[in-house]
């Protein structure tokens, strides 16, 4: 069974995906698995996924701390 995840997603849901097609203004930039979009430092699906991350991490943290 073949799944996919469409660009409203976060990055994170992909990671069901059998492939991954990151687009940017319309144009493919990326294509590859969760994981190997994952290590690509400079790639802008790994740039999507560090933002998601950063803003995800301190939420928790906060909520943490409230307990």
């Amino acid at each position: 069974m073949r799944r996919h995840a469409t660009a409203r997603e976060p990055p994170e849901n992909a990671a069901v995906a059998d492939r991954v097609i990151v687009m940017d203004k319309g144009r493919i930039v990326q294509t590859g698995t969760w994981a190997e979009l994952a290590e690509e430092r400079d790639g802008l699906f790994r740039e999507l996924l560090d933002l998601q991350r950063d803003r995800t991490v301190p939420a928790q943290r906060a909520a943490g701390e409230e307990s």
